[in-house]
């Protein structure tokens, strides 16, 4: 049980986290959220019950909604975690990139009982089922099965939880 007092300190600082757009945030009971975390934009975004966002935590997605993020319950976010939802078209060579628009799209879904280790990142598409382990300063640009442990640059499966 959280206590009052750490309610308010964690509303203050999802206000700073969402540019005051605190409302759009649909998030579950006994959120923790340390200072210099940032989520937009924060309609996009669910979070699930007892969920632990690290300092500098970046939930980051689509302006468009293409790419919502859905986070379980009992999720922990180590420091620098980034969940980067969308990209930006660059095929098109004989334009600016800021005017190319939006590339791959697709939403990262965390499933209840996941650990993602400081600075790792997760990228658009990924889906990281329930009770896995990401190893710190890991780049998940595919989805993980159930119970896994994975670390390095791709991230890969390196052992199965018990």
């Amino acid at each position: 049980m959280i206590s009052s007092s750490k309610r308010l300190l964690n509303f203050i600082r999802l206000l700073i986290a969402t540019k005051g757009r605190v409302r759009a945030l649909n998030f579950g009971s006994e959120l923790i959220c340390a200072f210099g975390v940032k989520i937009y934009p924060s309609k996009y975004i669910t979070l699930g019950k007892r969920v632990f966002l690290g300092r500098g935590v970046v939930l980051s997605t689509s302006q468009s909604g293409l790419s919502p993020i859905k986070i379980g319950n009992d999720v922990m976010f180590a420091q620098d975690v980034m969940l980067i939802g969308g990209n930006h078209a660059i095929q098109a060579s004989d334009k600016p990139m800021n005017e190319l628009g939006e590339g791959k799209q697709g939403s990262i879904v965390i499933g209840n009982n996941v650990w993602l280790g400081a600075r790792s990142i997760v990228l658009t598409g990924v889906t990281i089922e329930d009770g896995v382990v990401v190893g710190a300063g890991s780049v998940v640009t595919k989805s993980l099965p159930a119970n896994s442990i994975a670390a390095g640059n791709p991230a890969k499966v390196i052992s199965l939880r018990k």
